[in-house]
């Protein structure tokens, strides 16, 4: 079921990839394999069609090109789709406008953060970074290459969670190579140390053990 589901999702990814990248394209072939197909059908079996048929024929042959399109990125979008679907379901009778008001406002909001950051950066929260960094370290298959500005055991507080993101990368692409610089002065760290000695050797020994 799980290897199902993950055909479904890389399936998807190329999908929408390719639409995004070619719509024109997208509804143009299926039109065109269509169109030689319908030809081949005729001649092959020496049809006579008036030109009405033929018309008719034709007609069939462009909804279905865009009708393949349209259906295949439904299949594509259907995780997505549901999970809207599954949080409106919630909100019932008066409290329906409530959950789509806030569904609208969570979608919109989504597609003005992406927008900034591509742009020209935004600033987020601790909680919305931690969030890019597991969305980026689950599809990532590159090196990762990073810095920490903080002592251990302040990063251990603030930012636990990217050790266990980056820990599962690891263990997902089986890349060893990756770099964390740490940007503090050697008596920042020794001072750190004293204070939580178990946070420096929870922090260095899981980047050693992960080769990091």
């Amino acid at each position: 079921m799980e290897k199902k589901k993950k055909v479904r999702q890389t399936f998807g990814e190329i999908w929408l990839s390719w639409v995004q990248a070619h719509p024109l394209l997208t509804h143009l072939l299926p039109t065109i394999i269509l169109a030689i197909l319908a030809e081949s059908i005729i001649s092959q079996f020496q049809l006579e069609m008036a030109m009405a048929g033929q018309i008719a024929l034709h007609v069939m042959v462009a909804l279905i090109a865009i009708a393949i399109p349209i259906a295949v990125s439904t299949f594509a979008l259907w995780p997505y789709t549901r999970a809207i679907l599954g949080t409106l379901s919630v909100g019932k009778g008066r409290s329906w406008k409530a959950m789509s008001q806030f569904v609208q406002d969570e979608l919109k909001s989504m597609q003005n953060q992406i927008k900034d950051i591509r742009a020209q950066g935004t600033k987020l929260d601790r909680f919305d970074v931690a969030q890019w960094v597991r969305r980026c370290f689950e599809t990532s298959d590159g090196r990762y290459l990073g810095t920490a500005v903080n002592e251990p055991s302040v990063y251990l507080v603030l930012f636990g969670d990217y050790l266990t993101a980056h820990e599962k990368y690891i263990e997902r692409t089986d890349i060893t190579n990756s770099e964390r610089v740490i940007l503090l002065r050697e008596a920042q760290i020794r001072q750190d140390r004293m204070k939580s000695d178990s946070d420096f050797r929870f922090f260095f020994g899981w980047h050693r053990s992960n080769s990091v």
